[in-house]
């Protein structure tokens, strides 16, 4: 924001992202609230009861007389101890240290659309760091301007020596631009396997046992 504010303002393109970028960052730090202190879904010994009839015990992961040697109750099917909150939470898929909660039956559909807002997030700082560069490029006709190669020649100019001069006079912005196109690559990856989890009423602990 820092360094493409100043740049899209001079372009005078800076109060069609003012609103996007506060409306995609409330809803973020909104979910990423819910994620951290809602209720994932944990099981104390009042509730065990009423969670074992959730989900049917497949007598294979989850055996119906099978007690958690921590909480002393039999566990719900489908759930588990989770060893850095010291609880037993229901469908329990992992715990998040982004979060410092675990994930499970009531909130992992909320740390769903938390990815999804990251990488909302990450494409609209796309966005504004492309035009950002695109208004340097534009105002000082970089695509017109010439080069000295190492004889001395005067060269028209080439996309890579354009990114090298980008770099060399804005290079937070020009790295920012890459680290967001590489962290949006993963934050999809994540997400897409995490949509895909719920699609095929799967967990993230059931998947690897």
């Amino acid at each position: 924001m820092l360094d493409t504010w100043p740049l899209l303002t001079h372009e005078g393109t800076h109060s069609e992202h003012l609103l996007p970028t506060i409306a995609f960052l409330a809803v973020n730090l909104t979910l990423f609230a819910v994620c951290c202190y809602g209720n994932p879904g944990r099981i104390t010994a009042k509730n065990a009861l009423k969670y074992s009839k959730v989900f049917p015990y497949d007598e294979v992961l989850y055996q119906r007389r099978k007690n958690c040697s921590t909480c002393c109750f039999v566990k719900p099917a489908r759930s588990k101890h989770c060893a850095v909150t010291d609880e037993c939470v229901m469908k329990f898929d992992h715990f998040c240290a982004w979060t410092n909660n675990s994930i499970g039956l009531f909130n992992h559909r909320f740390f769903v659309f938390f990815l999804v807002s990251i990488c909302i997030m990450c494409c609209h700082g796309i966005v504004m760091a492309t035009h950002s560069l695109q208004h340097v490029i534009n105002f000082n006709h970089l695509w017109k301007a010439k080069y000295l190669n190492s004889e001395g020649q005067s060269q028209p100019m080439t996309f890579q020596v354009l990114v090298q001069t980008l770099f060399m006079k804005y290079p937070f912005l020009v790295f920012m631009a890459v680290a967001l196109v590489t962290l949006t690559v993963m934050m999809a990856g994540f997400t897409a396997y995490h949509v895909f989890l719920i699609a095929t009423n799967q967990t993230t602990n059931e998947r690897y046992k």
